[in-house]
């Protein structure tokens, strides 16, 4: 009950949470949530909400950068789900051998979704097309900002289409 008032009545954070919760079986991980400290830092009204950032926080970190890519699409874009494996696969986020990769950016996806970072799955012509709540974006916009802050993104290509546009991370290795 403590983890609910925690979520302030907004519906997408009790849901993100129960997409992160779903996955802990041990009570002492249910604890770790209630106990984190992101739930104590500074706010303003507009700031993302913990509920949000713990969400995040507790992906696998192979997917929080898969996360993170989702902000080449503008906000509230409905989003080809085709398209985006494809994109995480030209940018080397799906790395496997043989034709695996469409499975595995599958899968991703799938996590993501059950984890409430997509929303509004419609089936248009065959393909699954999805939003990204404004939240979560902003969430994604945040964390796409501190990444650059920091210099590990290499690259990131400005020449916005209206669709689009590409960023590409690199690891900082301090000397």
């Amino acid at each position: 009950m403590e983890i609910v008032k925690k979520c302030g009545g907004v519906p997408l954070a009790a849901k993100t949470l129960g997409g992160i919760l779903c996955f802990k079986r041990e009570e002492r991980e249910w604890e770790h949530v209630r106990d984190s400290a992101i739930w104590n830092l500074p706010q303003d009204e507009s700031s993302i909400l913990p509920a949000l950032r713990l969400s995040y926080h507790h992906l696998p970190l192979d997917l929080r950068q898969r996360f993170v890519y989702c902000v080449v699409f503008p906000k509230d874009t409905e989003m080809a789900k085709e398209n985006l494996i494809t994109f995480w696969m030209a940018h080397g986020f799906l790395l496997s051998k043989g034709n695996l990769e469409l499975e595995v950016g599958n899968e991703v996806w799938n996590e993501l979704y059950l984890r409430s970072f997509f929303q509004e799955i419609e089936v248009k012509y065959g393909e699954t097309y999805f939003k990204m709540h404004d939240l979560i974006h902003d969430l994604a916009t945040s964390l796409f900002s501190a990444n650059t802050s920091r210099g590990n993104i290499r690259e990131l290509n400005a020449n916005y289409d209206g669709y689009m546009m590409s960023i590409g991370f690199a690891k900082v290795v301090s000397s």
